[in-house]
Formats: structure tokens, C-alpha cells, sequence
């Protein structure tokens, strides 16, 4: 057989095997890319409540139980049982005695302890915060007097978060000591809120 022949034959064979290699191994490249291009989700969830708020200590002498409405944006590392969350909170009392109000808005960095996994999850949850706290009221002649701190702040609590017809609900109680002069302002606002994606 002449050479040339042989060798053509050679060619035309490697010819052949050469795209169906390059076929056999495009879905594994492609796979490869894949996951080295696609971002990792973000583990990061908002929430919205509201529910009342309870004032302990000297003001719940002056001060009757009001509501509060709270927003949630929370960080969970991936598998972690501990997650980071990040508060703003609106608290609104009506004054005892006095036409006037106590309104507080309050932004929180927290951080929340998980006691159990699964659908059901109690939680423990504590942080810091920056306070804005102030009274209004109208005096004898109706003029608004306000007085008006902003002042920081420590807060821990309890809650339990679960699944309710496929809605993901949270229930928790929170205590707020505000670092008020010349006395402390202490609240409890109790929330019941939903969170998502």
C-alpha cells in the first residue's frame, strides 16, 4: 500500500476523533464555567412587623402602652446558626394625663442566636443601637413643647420564627433600655412580622 495512502487514512481518523472528543467533552467544560461563573446566593432576607409597645421603669408611670412598627434586613452566613440583623424600629406611646405623645426611632445592628433548626426556629437576639427619643405635649395655652435626645442604646430579647401556610412569620419580645438623661427610657415593643426574600 503506498504511503501517502496510509496516511491519509491516519488524517482522516484523527479527523474524525478529534470533534467527537471535543463533543464528549463540551458539556463538562460547559458545566465547569457554569459554576465558575454563577454567583453564590446571597443569604439575605428582609422582614416588616409591627405589633405594641410596653414602657417599664419610671416611664410607665407617664407613658401608656403604644405600638411599634419594625423593619428587618438580615445577614446568615451559609449553614451558620448565627445571623446578623439590622433594625429600624418606630415606637409611638400616648402620654397618661397630659395631651402629648412619646414617639422613638431607633436603627439596631443585632445579633440573633438560633436554639433549634428545622421549620421551627426559637431564637435569642441582642445588639446595640443610635435612639432618637422625644416627648411632645401641649401646654395650657395648647403650644407644642418638645424635648428631644438622641442617645444610644442596648436591646436583648426572644422570639420564635416559623412557616405558616407557606408564609415565613416571626414573633418576638424585645427590651430597649434607652440611655436617656437624666433617668432611662425602658420599652418592650412585642412584633409580629413576616419575612422574605
Amino acid at each position: 500500500m503506498p504511503r501517502h495512502v496510509g496516511n491519509s487514512r491516519r488524517t482522516t481518523t484523527l479527523a474524525c476523533l478529534v470533534p467527537c472528543a471535543l463533543l464528549l467533552l463540551l458539556p463538562t467544560a460547559v458545566r465547569a464555567q457554569e459554576t465558575r461563573s454563577a454567583p453564590r446566593p446571597v443569604p439575605i432576607t428582609y422582614g416588616i412587623g409591627g405589633g405594641g409597645s410596653i414602657p417599664l421603669g419610671g416611664v410607665a408611670d407617664s407613658v401608656r402602652t403604644g405600638f411599634n412598627v419594625l423593619g428587618v434586613v438580615q445577614y446568615r452566613p451559609n449553614g451558620s446558626w448565627m445571623a446578623y440583623r439590622l433594625d429600624f424600629l418606630f415606637l409611638r406611646s400616648t402620654l397618661d394625663g397630659v395631651d402629648g405623645t412619646l414617639r422613638a426611632i431607633a436603627l439596631g445592628l443585632n445579633a440573633r442566636f438560633d436554639l433549634a433548626s428545622g421549620r421551627v426556629r426559637p431564637y435569642v437576639i441582642a445588639g446595640t443601637g443610635i435612639y432618637n427619643r422625644w416627648f411632645s405635649f401641649n401646654d395650657e395655652s395648647r403650644e407644642v413643647l418638645e424635648s428631644r435626645q438622641t442617645k444610644g442604646g442596648v436591646s436583648g430579647g426572644a422570639g420564635i420564627e416559623g412557616t405558616l401556610g407557606g408564609t415565613r412569620i416571626f414573633l418576638e419580645a424585645r427590651y430597649h433600655l434607652i440611655l436617656t438623661s437624666p433617668n432611662s427610657t425602658a420599652i418592650v415593643p412585642v412584633t409580629l412580622g413576616i419575612t422574605f426574600r
